[in-house]
């Protein structure tokens, strides 16, 4: 869920060319003991993901799939969005993909695996309904994720790369392409060695 603050949908050319750390914000203290009451990275309804780990992304792959299966097979992609949100339990945030919008939820735990802080996130109306952007995206800060991996797996799934404000813009034509991200992200993180992985996140 977003509600923006500031510019909506700034005009970023996206690529994927490595990132350079120097025109890349770095998150303060004081903005994110803020972020419950005044939102960060342009999202007044930030919602800190940072504890998410790889089980979560694996059962975010999992409803994910299962929930774009049901939302494409429908002759009415727009209700049938609307009854997938309206079913979100409230009781489980793992269960209700923290409520992010379907198509990127997934996206957004893997960037949180990589070690990146996703900010806001949108599927870009992609299956009719209202949406505050034209096409999917997901805006981060890159925080302790390694920018070659990143970059790497953003390629392998399709998605572009821009950097606006010091934070990185991820966008694709389609949320497939997002969800690919959370399986590449998955499937590369079931092949590192568990003492890798702990020392990517450290």
């Amino acid at each position: 869920m977003s509600r923006i603050v500031g510019p909506a949908a700034p005009p970023v050319p996206v690529q994927n060319t490595p990132l350079d750390r120097s025109q890349l914000a770095v998150l303060t203290e004081a903005e994110l003991d803020a972020a419950d009451d005044d939102g960060l990275g342009g999202n007044g309804e930030y919602q800190d993901l940072q504890a998410c780990d790889i089980d979560d992304l694996r059962e975010a792959v999992a409803i994910e799939a299962e929930a774009l299966r049901r939302v494409r097979s429908s002759s009415d992609q727009a209700r049938a969005e609307d009854a997938y949100r309206d079913g979100l339990p409230m009781d489980d945030e793992r269960a209700a993909l923290w409520h992010l919008d379907l198509g990127v939820g997934a996206a957004c735990v893997a960037l949180v695996t990589l070690g990146a802080r996703p900010v806001l996130s949108c599927n870009g109306g992609e299956f009719g309904s209202p949406h505050v952007f034209p096409s999917p995206l997901i805006r981060l800060y890159l925080e302790d994720a390694d920018p070659v991996r990143l970059v790497d797996l953003a390629n392998r799934a399709g998605i572009g790369l821009g950097i606006w404000e010091g934070k990185i813009i991820m966008q694709a034509d389609t949320t497939d392409s997002f969800h690919q991200f959370g399986r590449l992200v998955l499937a590369d993180s079931d092949a590192r060695p568990t003492s890798t992985l702990s020392e990517d996140r450290a």
